[in-house]
């Protein structure tokens, strides 16, 4: 006999549908935050090689076919094996440092996660055409509802990257502080010594800082009661690195992420308000 809290598990896990719009908006952002990293790389006019040539023209192609969701269980497939094929390929063997950085990696990652998604079944032109085709048939809407167990993969995703930061700055060089003031001194120091009252104090506490938030993060954002404030220290957290350090999309990358924490039902009618269609309904009710 299968004990309740394992059965509740594996339901939740495996077994358990919602709204397919958290993961559309990923879909979206993916789209986006892989163009905002990769587009001026692969710019054809950049490119000599015939290889390089036709991954990039791949890039291009896949990336486009996402973000407006058009043929999407073929483009997102598509994407996820362009980008293993640029970090493997590219990155490790052609030795292009910057494609096998871990903010990248987790790109990649993302991408292959999505697979996992019914991400088409909203926000998207195969939605559409869906819908078009229901009309005309005299069929009901087909419902933006699919399982939800690849919105948790890329949930648990998130969990990793900030245990996983936490785990390596649990050194003496960056609880001390120590890490953080060369990064300070490589981007806005000067070769002098640096003299001011309390430097060092700072640092450790910003060191110390930096990983209570994360860890903080990587667990709690599991914790309904907790979600909406950590998300929004998160979201700080985030900006702060966006403007003081070269992080790239990864502050973009995180913050979309996030969405993967919530209940997609609650996801899709807070959608719903925006667009005014709940009031509307309400409103038709009362009439």
């Amino acid at each position: 006999m299968i004990p309740p809290l394992v059965r509740r598990l594996v339901d939740w896990l495996v077994w358990d549908e919602g709204s397919t719009r958290p993961a559309a908006l990923l879909r979206i952002a993916l789209a986006l935050l892989l163009w905002d990293r990769w587009a001026r790389d692969f710019l054809l006019f950049r490119i000599e090689a015939p290889v390089d040539f036709a991954i990039a023209l791949s890039f291009y192609v896949a990336t486009s076919l996402l973000l407006v969701g058009l043929w999407t269980r073929v483009a997102v497939v598509w994407t996820a094996i362009t980008m293993l094929v640029v970090f493997f390929y590219q990155g490790v063997f052609q030795r292009v440092e910057a494609y096998t950085h871990h903010h990248t990696w987790l790109l990649v990652c993302m991408s292959v996660l999505l697979v996992f998604t019914p991400c088409e079944r909203s926000f998207s032109v195969d939605r559409w055409r869906a819908l078009r085709r229901a009309e005309s048939g005299g069929a009901p809407c087909p419902p933006e509802r699919g399982p939800l167990w690849g919105l948790r993969l890329l949930a648990m995703q998130t969990s990793v990257v900030y245990l996983g930061a936490t785990f390596d700055k649990l050194t003496w060089p960056f609880l001390s502080g120590v890490r953080l003031q060369h990064l300070y001194i490589d981007r806005y120091g000067t070769a002098d010594p640096i003299t001011m009252p309390g430097f060092d104090a700072i640092f450790c506490a910003l060191a110390i800082g930096t990983v209570v938030i994360e860890l903080a993060l990587g667990v709690g954002l599991w914790i309904p009661r907790v979600r909406g404030p950590l998300v929004i220290v998160g979201l700080v957290f985030h900006g702060i690195l966006f403007i003081t350090l070269p992080v790239g999309p990864f502050s973009a990358t995180m913050a979309a992420l996030y969405i993967s924490f919530f209940d997609p039902d609650a996801v899709h009618r807070v959608i719903e308000r925006l667009v005014g269609r709940a009031v509307r309904e309400e409103d038709g009710a009362a009439a």
